[in-house]
């Protein structure tokens, strides 16, 4: 039961991390097009991408950092730990 949990958390992990880039992709696209075109337009292209996609982004890439966690947690894994074994 655990390895099917963690296997569907790698999955939906994988693909959401692509989406997350993805639209990450398309907001530096968005501003690098406001600054070519006119100021009025970039203004409001710029506003949507700060108060309506960057926002979005960032609440799907924490709801991908929890299913992250819920797989490390499912299959005992620590990351940046100490180890005094050495």
């Amino acid at each position: 039961m655990k390895e099917k949990i963690s296997e569907v958390c790698v999955k939906i992990f994988s693909v959401g991390c692509g989406i997350v880039l993805g639209l990450s992709l398309l907001c530096a696209i968005g501003f690098i097009v406001a600054f070519f075109i006119g100021p009025a337009t970039a203004e409001q292209l710029c506003q949507f991408i700060q108060k309506q996609c960057i926002p979005n982004i960032t609440l799907f890439s924490m709801i991908l950092y929890t299913i992250g966690m819920v797989r490390m947690y499912v299959r005992g894994e620590q990351a940046f730990t100490i180890n005094d074994k050495d």
